[in-house]
């Protein structure tokens, strides 16, 4: 589901309350929380319950080291409060952790990927293992495109060198104007291929440059 539905659930929840009578009381709905998308809340003339919709960011520890998770996801939930006096601006509003829950729903974004191509057309499901599969399978692919250095077949730059590589890193796509505090790691290894390649990292995008065929790196 994507927000749209969401807010599809909210609204008719929302309406299923108010044909039973219920009603907006607006004195306590002033103020807003960190995570807060929205909120509305009604009474029966005894109670008050809040209807919130809020935004979630929960971390998985995987049993896999590599592995690190942080699930972002939007939670519906009602909450039933009971105060003294309806219709009437309290001095400290009430609180989203507090009240007796009555309803809670997570929604967990998929990861923003191929068919979900943007955070704002994002995919939720309350399926949170199927969140979790799917960002491990995600996590494997990064790192095994990963660039290595092996042990042995590479030459890593010193501090000292990078000045007289500033020329060519000024050569390079949108670094027309970098400076020599903007370069980062700079090593050179040969591939398989005999050329030889020199890696380097500015402003925190990586760079290679094919220096061709050579007997050593």
């Amino acid at each position: 589901m994507r927000k749209k539905d969401i807010n599809e659930l909210f609204t008719n929840t929302l309406r299923e309350y108010m044909d039973k009578g219920f009603i907006v009381n607006a004195q306590t709905m002033t103020g807003m929380s960190s995570y807060e998308i929205c909120k509305v809340d009604l009474t029966d003339g005894k109670d008050i319950y809040r209807f919130l919709l809020e935004e979630t960011h929960e971390h998985y520890d995987d049993p896999d080291p590599n592995v690190y998770l942080y699930i972002d996801g939007i939670r519906f939930s009602i909450h039933r409060h009971e105060v003294k006096e309806l219709h009437s601006r309290l001095v400290w509003g009430l609180w989203n952790y507090e009240g007796e829950i009555i309803r809670e729903d997570n929604f967990y974004r998929m990861p923003n990927r191929s068919n979900h191509e943007t955070v704002r057309d994002a995919w939720y499901t309350p399926d949170f293992d199927a969140v979790i599969n799917a960002e491990r399978i995600h996590a494997k692919r990064r790192e095994a495109k990963r660039i290595l250095r092996p042990f042995g077949e590479f030459y890593e730059y010193r501090d000292s060198a990078k000045r007289k590589l500033l020329p060519l890193v000024r050569r390079l796509p949108r670094c027309k104007t970098a400076h020599l505090e903007d370069i980062g790691d700079v090593w050179r290894h040969r591939r398989e291929d005999g050329r030889s390649v020199i890696n380097l990292y500015v402003k925190g995008n990586q760079h290679a440059v094919y220096l061709g065929k050579e007997e050593s790196a």
